[in-house]
């Protein structure tokens, strides 16, 4: 819930506390205990810590900047919601891809502290949810090479394509095994998140032959 929200719906509910940041670049906030009582919330998350670069560089005058070098910039104020504002692959070539500094995934900062919270946490009455945030594979292609051009990628440099697809999958594939080492015993639920659709539909096909029209009219 993004941090604005997350704020009137305290004051709404009378809860006497301040939302508390949970991810930086989407503005997004915790769930406080009494919002989880008086919601009748049935599940509570064990988050992954932001890495080390993200705690060493936070956002400044509304931009943030990832651990990919992707910049985030606040589109309303302090505790809006952000858009992304560069990519940083957009003009790469398999060689830039080779070159480029990409994240640590088994990064200690990353996992600080998280057994102790999840061993805590699985003797609550919710389920545990393990949630490494980011976890898309598709979707940080396109954050890195902007949509319009990775998405040509997948029709017209599929080599391109296949390279930082398979990049992102065994960044992912490190954090999600590394995870489960540390909390596996202690968690319910693994969440993996992407973003396969928009608001009409699919973006690409199912059967791999291309755009959804709903892609192609815009």
């Amino acid at each position: 819930m993004n941090v604005r929200a997350c704020s009137a719906l305290l004051k709404e509910l009378g809860v006497p506390i301040e939302p508390r940041l949970l991810r930086e670049e989407l503005q997004t906030a915790y769930v406080a205990e009494e919002v989880r009582e008086l919601l009748g919330l049935d599940v509570i998350g064990v988050y992954k810590r932001p890495p080390l670069f993200e705690q060493q560089n936070p956002a400044r005058n509304g931009v943030f900047v990832s651990e990919w070098g992707i910049k985030y910039v606040q589109l309303r104020g302090p505790g809006s919601s952000s858009s992304l504002s560069s990519f940083p692959l957009k003009d790469a070539g398999l060689a830039d891809i080779e070159e480029y500094p990409w994240p640590d995934p088994l990064s200690d900062a990353r996992f600080q502290g998280l057994e102790e919270e999840a061993t805590e946490r699985r003797g609550s009455p919710y389920a545990v949810v393990g949630n490494l945030a980011r976890t898309e594979i598709f979707g940080v292609a396109w954050y890195l090479r902007g949509f319009y051009t990775f998405t040509m990628d997948l029709v017209a440099n599929k080599e391109l394509a296949h390279v930082l697809l398979r990049r992102i999958t065994d960044f992912q594939k490190k954090r999600f095994k590394a995870l489960l080492d540390i909390v596996g015993s202690s968690i319910n639920i693994l969440l993996f998140a992407e973003d396969l659709a928009g608001q009409q539909g699919l973006l690409l096909s199912p059967e791999g032959r291309g755009f959804c029209s709903t892609v192609a009219e815009r």
